[in-house]
């Protein structure tokens, strides 16, 4: 979908109009604003409360039923009202740490790294030291002040300090300049972005199940390919291994460990990986979870497969061509080629889903011996050849619609940022849009 079509299947073919007027603004982030419009710093629209975190160490403090929000809270919201919090404090733990509550309608924002997750309380809530509160006036709008600090994200994070940490200071805080049209005006705009980010938002999930659906689609497809076979009218068999079911009659079940060599990559010093490939670091270097950068020597020499074997991740399956290092964060899997076809059997080991395989514990692990230890089944080479090309040309096709799905989504996120910068930041006049309650 091309930027065009996004905008015009979100908000229907027009031009927007400019406001009659415009005026310098002195603020370099938001230049000429309408002419009968404020600009003006945080302070004048808003008591600024810092958080504060009563001591960990005593559990008279905590899970009792006063909302405590940090950066994590804001930043896993999907909706821009904060209604709960994933701790809570008690009254105790509230008059320990020195905190103010802040009533429903008020703007959360995170003020240490991450700077710029923001959502409007939809409760009394208090804060840790990372966020802050912004109380409005009582009639304000506080979509509207929501929208426009998301406008300013960008010029919020810019001003962060600090080496070990970035934090937005509350006095700089104070002085950010913010547009401040009339109130009507500001219930307006908020009332249309509503509506607008409302409609983009729609499609952006309808994109994301879609993606869900081909993803579902490829698995389906690699699975039934390798475990099944490319002929539907092949007899079938009972493998004897709960995982897979049934195989074509003909096919073997073989065990990995007659096989295969399986052993860790080495670890490798972060000063000798680039991001990108340059003249003398041509050496793909290969991790748990795939490619990490380029090196200038390789530790792998001919084809293998990389497992992941750390992380929540463990058990991602990589085919890597030499010359390559495989890092100490993946096993490294030597096969005879006589039996298995790479391509084949990186295949079967993604359907056996290795992660299934690790200990659960904080940090999951699987072992070369676990991997060894699988019994796989092994059609002739000409079917696994065959199974191998078959796949390479259909998830191609699937991974190309995910490519162009994903880009929509992109232009659909791009849109919607501009949208509401253009909006609170009166670059266009929404004035006179159907439903709108001013004119």
């Amino acid at each position: 979908m091309s930027t065009a079509n996004t905008q015009n299947n979100v908000s229907g073919a027009r031009r927007w109009k400019p406001y009659p007027v415009y005026k310098d603004s002195g603020i370099e982030w938001l230049g000429q604003i309408p002419a009968h419009w404020e600009a003006i710093p945080v302070k004048r629209l808003a008591r600024i409360v810092n958080g504060a975190t009563p001591r960990s160490s005593e559990a008279d403090f905590w899970e009792g039923e006063i909302a405590w929000a940090t950066p994590d809270d804001l930043g896993q919201l999907r909706t821009r009202f904060l209604k709960d919090t994933a701790r809570h404090i008690t009254k105790e733990g509230y008059a320990s740490c020195g905190t103010t509550l802040v009533p429903p309608g008020s703007l959360v924002l995170s003020t240490r790294a991450p700077i710029g997750h923001l959502a409007v309380a939809s409760r009394e809530v208090c804060m840790n030291q990372g966020c802050r509160g912004l109380v409005l006036e009582k009639h304000d709008s506080s979509g509207y002040r929501y929208f426009s600090l998301l406008a300013a994200r960008l010029i919020l994070q810019s001003l962060g300090e600090g080496s070990t940490f970035r934090e937005l200071p509350r006095d700089t805080l104070a002085n950010v300049v913010l547009p401040n049209p009339s109130l009507q005006e500001r219930s307006g705009i908020a009332g249309y972005l509503d509506r607008e980010t409302a409609k983009i938002d729609a499609l952006v999930d309808k994109k994301a199940r879609l993606i869900e659906l081909l993803q579902e689609k490829r698995t389906a497809l690699i699975t039934h390919a390798v475990t099944e076979g490319l002929d539907p009218n092949v007899p079938l068999k009972d493998s004897g291994i709960e995982w897979l079911g049934e195989i074509p009659a003909h096919w073997e079940i073989v065990p990995l460990k007659w096989l295969a060599h399986c052993y860790s990559g080495n670890a490798i010093d972060a000063n000798y990986v680039e991001a990108s490939l340059h003249q003398y670091t041509q050496v793909r270097v290969i991790g748990g979870n795939g490619l990490m950068g380029y090196t200038s020597k390789a530790n792998v020499a001919r084809p293998v497969l990389a497992i992941g074997r750390v992380g929540a991740l463990c058990g991602n399956v990589h085919r890597v061509d030499p010359p390559a290092w495989v890092t100490d964060n993946a096993l490294i899997l030597e096969v005879d080629t006589q039996t298995f076809a790479y391509s084949y059997l990186q295949a079967i080991l993604l359907s056996r889903n290795l992660n299934d395989l690790a200990a659960k514990t904080a940090q999951p692990l699987i072992t070369g011996t676990q991997v060894r230890d699988q019994r796989l089944p092994c059609p002739p080479m000409r079917e696994q050849q065959a199974i191998a090309t078959f796949l390479d040309r259909e998830t191609a096709k699937i991974d190309a619609l995910l490519a162009k799905i994903q880009e929509a989504i992109k232009l659909l996120k791009e849109y919607r940022t501009a949208l509401i910068s253009a909006a609170v930041t009166g670059k266009i006049d929404v004035r006179g849009q159907p439903g709108e309650a001013y004119s």
